[in-house]
């Protein structure tokens, strides 16, 4: 969960991913949003031509304010949502194999270079 975003400027262009109900039948589709007003909690963005519907995001965190779900996921550029799909699958892919393995599958070392590759400081217990 993405917090503490920096403090967005009116007339900035953000990019919205609709998301949950609002994706479907017509899947996720990243579209420019303008930054229309700024206040001490919240901050409203809307598409070109939507102008009159702004959508209300808390500031910290860019998420959406809604009781429900939400439908919309805002991004800083398309390229911050590119990383954010590509973090996704290599996530998926790693559980996967982790998964299949068994532990005298691999030797120590190769183990401690696992460790070390993800910053898992080991610890006699």
């Amino acid at each position: 969960m993405r917090t503490n975003r920096p403090k967005p400027e009116v007339g900035q262009t953000l990019y919205s991913l609709n998301v949950g109900n609002a994706s479907r039948g017509r899947g996720q589709v990243l579209t420019p949003v303008k930054v229309t007003k700024v206040g001490r909690k919240y901050f409203y963005a809307a598409a070109e031509g939507r102008e009159d519907y702004p959508t209300t995001f808390h500031l910290g965190s860019w998420h959406e304010r809604t009781e429900y779900t939400a439908n919309q996921k805002l991004y800083a550029d398309p390229q911050e949502r590119e990383n954010e799909k590509e973090s996704t699958k290599l996530l998926r892919l790693i559980r996967q194999n982790v998964d299949r393995l068994r532990i005298g599958d691999l030797p120590v070392g190769r183990l401690r270079h696992i460790a070390k590759s993800l910053d898992i400081e080991v610890t006699d217990e």
